[in-house]
């Protein structure tokens, strides 16, 4: 101690053996290293936990699986497709989907998740009253219940859509496999049912609607007709007399001529306008207003290669030979309809041309008939404006009559845009819980929380529990690690000092020794404290003591702990006096220490009093008895209270050469430690170095084994 008034040292001592020149003890925490041995001593002291936490978290994983109920899982495959039979040549209410469009399946899929649909599945299987789809809470109406039910379904039900494909798959989760097969399949049929009820009444409509333009034009016909006969009869025209003379049957003639030739060129004008727009939106149905059977036969072959195209696309990828060849073969098709097409029109051009021009030469030689003639009969002409009026209604009425019989054929062949490609088949096996996912799933998680559990434990851990940690923190010297004795059912540790000189305990007692009591710079009288209470330093000393005792070394082990004495309560020890009567002059020292039964050591204690013992130290007597006892023994051992715990501690080891402070491993806050050392400095004392106690046999700052001691004995030094 470097501050100790002479008197009070009783042998040389070094200071500090490990703080150097730079400053006092405690104040310098060199950085701690994380290398591979710390892996390891984290791995050896924490394998249990972890092992502990991965059991714990996988047999939840397991229990949890086990308590899940088996769902079943029944898939159906729809296929929207492009390719159907046509019955007639109606369109409009027949057209099918349009092709490569996305956006078009993408809608159908959501039709598929629609809630009307979903709906329509929940009434049809009457799933209202099936407990699976009830929920928890009772539905305090009809309508509250349906949408319960039909929302228990939407939650089972996942429609997706294959890539870019025109294949849409749905599949039905349920705790009952009849149920899960039951649903998609009713679901996939609803949806096809559906889609033709639709087309059924766009045909429906499409035929109401003709049959009424149809009763109209009837009525605008039967009208015009009776106009005709009336005006006939009236001004008494009748086929003869129509015709009475040469120069009005030339007019009849020139007019009878002039309205089909203006009648043939309104028509191939008409078919020539047609032919145009059909022409100007694509070429498909160019072969309906010409009588081009080339060009219907180029139509049929691009038809034909063009489903060969779409059948191989979908079987294959884009550089399948027969595909690359079909779309060679189909633009080539495409090229000569294109051709073919604008022959069509060229032909229809010339027919418009020539219909006009012959209807423009009639009207012309009517017309020099006319001015050669004056004008002709009046009522004649006024005739066949009434006719005219008579022929336009009656045309459009036939083409009507014609699109409706159409219809009516179509009806009841409606196709749907798509059909089922795979029907759902009742599963025989759950689909969840999966036992291997499960498991696997449950490896994972303990694992991670295994090595998340000992990560919280390490990184709370405020302990030491190596020899670098202690000197790398403390800059003191790490002097022993005293091993955890387990196992032991009576006696005392000390006593494998004795019974079992081999034993880990007896070796680290005797490295501890070594270490504070060195040749050349030996202590005289040296304090053993801790920072906290339950550090072991009674048990410490006692086993240091015998320890010296055996080597032969003259020791007294004097209890210093004036707040909780323990010597004379712990070992039986049945002493006439103690310290207290030794200080106060009322017993001798001889009358006071007592002897190992066992060894040589000699023991000063203190006896349990009324009264705090604290109060009845005198520390100039105390002091006097320790030169006393330093004179007479080569070695004073000072059992001390804890530094922190109790204030004098502080002035009892100040009466040391040096301090040797105990540590419980990996318990003691390095916090404590460090205080403590810094509370040794400022009382002017010397830390002869810190040790380890109560250390795991497995940890790295020890390893061996021990063996099973007998209890310790003590007598009197007089017996």
């Amino acid at each position: 101690m470097t501050n100790l008034p002479a008197e009070h040292r009783h042998s040389p001592i070094e200071p500090s053996r490990l703080a150097g020149d730079e400053g006092p003890i405690g104040y310098h925490r060199a950085p701690e290293g994380f290398d591979g041995s710390r892996i390891a001593r984290m791995a050896r002291q924490n394998y249990k936990t972890f092992l502990l936490v991965v059991a714990l978290v996988f047999g939840a994983t397991i229990l949890i699986t086990s308590l899940r109920k088996p769902r079943y899982t029944a898939a159906a495959t729809i296929l929207l497709d492009q390719r159907k039979q046509q019955i007639s040549e109606v369109e409009g209410a027949l057209s099918t989907l349009p092709p490569d469009d996305s956006s078009i399946v993408d809608t159908e899929v959501e039709i598929l998740r629609s809630d009307a649909l979903a709906e329509q599945v929940v009434r049809q299987l009457d799933l209202v009253h099936n407990p699976l789809y009830q929920a928890p809470k009772p539905a305090h109406s009809p309508d509250e219940a349906l949408h319960n039910a039909t929302d228990i379904l939407q939650r089972g039900l996942t429609v997706k859509r294959v890539g870019l494909t025109y294949v849409i798959n749905l599949t039905y989760v349920s705790k009952n496999a009849q149920d899960a097969a039951r649903v998609v399949n009713t679901l996939a049929q609803s949806y096809v049912d559906g889609q033709i009820a639709r087309r059924r009444d766009a045909n429906d409509k499409a035929r109401a609607y003709l049959q009424q333009k149809i009763n109209s034009l009837q009525a605008e016909v039967k009208s015009a007709d009776q106009s005709v006969s009336a005006y006939r009869t009236a001004n008494n025209l009748s086929g003869a007399t129509a015709a009475g003379t040469l120069t009005d049957q030339e007019i009849s003639a020139y007019n009878q001529a002039l309205s089909s030739a203006r009648a043939q060129s309104a028509e191939d004008a008409q078919r020539l306008a047609v032919a145009r727009r059909q022409l100007a939106q694509g070429d498909e149905k160019l072969g309906d207003t010409t009588s081009n059977d080339a060009l219907r036969e180029l139509r049929q072959q691009q038809a034909n290669i063009s489903a060969r195209v779409a059948s191989l696309s979908a079987r294959y990828g884009p550089r399948y030979p027969d595909l690359v060849q079909s779309r060679q073969e189909l633009d080539d098709v495409t090229r000569q309809i294109d051709t073919q097409s604008k022959r069509s029109i060229a032909t229809l051009e010339a027919q418009a041309a020539a219909s006009s021009g012959r209807a423009a030469e009639i009207e012309r030689k009517l017309s020099q008939t006319q001015s050669q003639l004056a004008r002709g009969d009046r009522l004649s002409v006024r005739l066949h404006e009434l006719q005219g009026q008579l022929d336009a209604p009656k045309a459009l009425l036939t083409e009507y009559q014609t699109r409706e019989a159409q219809l009516a054929t179509q009806s009841g062949a409606e196709q749907a845009d798509a059909r089922i490609v795979t029907a759902a088949d009742t599963p025989d096996k759950p689909s969840s819980p999966s036992w291997p996912i499960s498991i696997g799933l449950g490896i994972a998680l303990g694992i991670i929380a295994g090595f998340v559990a000992v990560l919280a434990r390490e990184l709370g851990r405020t302990g030491v529990d190596t020899p670098a940690e202690v000197e790398g923190m403390f800059g003191v010297e790490f002097v022993a690690a005293l091993p955890r004795v387990q196992g032991r059912r009576h006696g005392d540790p000390v006593d494998l000092i004795v019974e079992d000189p081999a034993s880990p305990f007896a070796e680290a007692v005797r490295s501890l020794a070594a270490a504070v009591f060195r040749r050349g710079s030996e202590a005289k009288v040296v304090a053993i404290s801790s920072a906290m209470q339950g550090e072991g330093k009674t048990t410490t000393t006692l086993a240091l003591a015998r320890s010296l005792a055996l080597g032969g070394r003259r020791v007294v082990v004097v209890d210093c702990d004036f707040q909780r004495p323990t010597f004379a309560t712990r070992f039986g020890v049945d002493s006439r006096a103690d310290l207290i009567d030794v200080l106060h002059g009322q017993a001798t020292l001889d009358e006071a220490l007592v002897r190992d039964r066992v060894t040589d050591a000699a023991l000063l204690t203190l006896n349990r009093r009324d009264t705090p013992l604290a109060h009845q130290v005198d520390f100039d007597a105390f002091s006097r008895l320790i030169e006393t006892l330093a004179a007479r023994y080569d070695i004073v051992l000072l059992d001390l209270p804890p530094l922190l715990r109790v204030a004098e501690a502080r002035l009892l080891a100040a009466e040391a050469d040096g301090t040797l402070l105990l540590a419980k491993w990996n318990s003691t806050p390095r916090s404590a430690i460090e205080f403590a050392l810094t509370v040794l400095q400022r009382s002017g004392c010397v830390p002869l170095g810190i040790a380890l106690t109560q250390v795991a046999i497995t940890s790295a700052a020890f390893v061996g084994g021990y063996g099973e001691p007998k209890p310790a004995q003590w007598k009197l030094l007089g017996a």
